[in-house]
């Protein structure tokens, strides 16, 4: 999940405007930032050139403005704007606020919360959320099954904006991590896999993806979306092998300021060059639980974990199909779930119709006796992330 400011001017007045040094001809220009807003700074140097006719000296003054998202926040104690700071501050009871931007960020000691997250974007929208569970989605069998759970854990400070919780998946069959990044152009929670199984040896088909699911509290705005289908061969093959199939597609999410723009799955300390394209859905379920799906296509992104540990057991846990640890062709065999309307699972695009999915309650919360600590090592190089 990334959230990123939408470049736009804001009424808030600049202070007085401060007499530049003048430079004499031939010198260096002595630069000074004239005016700040959130995305933009304004540049200016006055330079004395001689006049040959009136031996006078000529000020002419130079003139630049550079753009960015999130460059300078508005301080509200001096009322002026200053440059963004990349940073987590450390509270007592192990909370971590990033306040010296546009957007601010306040995240809990405990990743396994409802308000894990909470942004504060530039135009006042707040958004609270928190990762639920991770599951594979196979569109030919149209089920999902439950590979991880979020678990009670506590974060730590890997660098100045970054946050690592740890090893904070329930799930005897899954490892992976939750990084969270504080920067000027935006927020992101990534999660980073570090075992997993091939879903195909398991028995789900080649059309499988890897979805994480996130779900924000009932006082966050709902997005406008702009929806698209992803063009990649697991789609058109897809299309030609089913009626009205689920396909992988992405949504550009509106919260009004900030977006959640289109994001990619890669190698931490990896190639580089090899990305996959994560698929975003925001959906409702009937009683108006507020679900993020993110969702990469496994035939895309599997020699990105080619270098990864496999999973111990060929084992899984479907939604509704029995408890934790049930053999996957047992879970497969059984007849999926039926919808309800009046579940609080099922997720619904609209009215009348249906995605076949089904999304995990919220495990128990459980207090952390750790408190956030600064890390002495980074996670390793070999861990892929998506």
């Amino acid at each position: 999940m990334a959230v990123c400011p939408r470049v736009q001017s804001q009424d808030i007045p600049n202070p007085p405007r401060v007499p530049l040094p003048i430079t004499q001809s031939g010198e260096p220009l002595s630069w000074q930032v004239t005016q700040r807003d959130f995305h933009s700074e304004t540049w200016e140097a006055a330079e004395a050139i001689p006049n040959p006719e009136t031996n006078k000296p000529i000020i002419q003054r130079h003139k630049f403005v550079t753009l960015g998202s999130g460059l300078n926040f508005f301080d509200e104690q001096s009322q002026q704007f200053k440059p963004t700071v990349e940073k987590f501050e450390l509270t007592p009871d192990g909370f971590a606020i990033a306040q010296y931007g546009p957007h601010k960020l306040i995240v809990e000691n405990n990743i396994n919360s409802a308000t894990a997250l909470d942004i504060l974007c530039l135009d006042g929208v707040r958004l609270k959320l928190g990762p639920v569970g991770v599951a594979w989605f196979d569109p030919l069998q149209q089920t999902n099954y439950l590979l991880a759970t979020i678990g009670n854990s506590s974060p730590e400070l890997t660098s100045d904006n970054t946050l690592l919780f740890r090893d904070c998946f329930q799930a005897a069959h899954f490892r992976g991590s939750i990084r969270v990044t504080y920067r000027k152009v935006g927020i992101s929670a990534d999660l980073l896999v570090h075992e997993i199984s091939d879903p195909e040896i398991l028995g789900l088909s080649a059309f499988t993806r890897l979805e994480l699911y996130t779900e924000l509290t009932a006082d966050s705005p709902i997005p406008s979306q702009t929806t698209f289908v992803i063009q990649n061969e697991s789609n058109d093959e897809l299309v030609r092998t089913m009626e009205s199939p689920d396909l992988l597609t992405d949504s550009w999410l509106d919260f009004g300021a900030y977006k959640m723009p289109t994001g990619f799955g890669f190698e931490v300390n990896g190639n580089s060059d090899r990305r996959v394209r994560v698929g975003k859905r925001f959906m409702l379920t009937p009683d108006n639980r507020r679900i993020l799906i993110e969702a990469v296509q496994w035939q895309d992104a599997k020699k990105s974990f080619a270098g990864i540990s496999r999973s111990r057991t060929n084992e899984l846990a479907a939604f509704g199909a029995g408890a934790s640890g049930q053999k996957l062709k047992e879970a497969v065999g059984q007849t999926s779930p039926s919808l309800n309307r009046k579940s609080n699972s099922g997720i619904y695009a609209s009215p009348g119709a249906t995605l076949a999915r089904l999304v995990p309650l919220r495990p128990a919360v459980k207090p952390v006796a750790a408190p956030i600590q600064q890390a002495k090592a980074k996670t390793s190089s070999k861990e892929p992330g998506s």
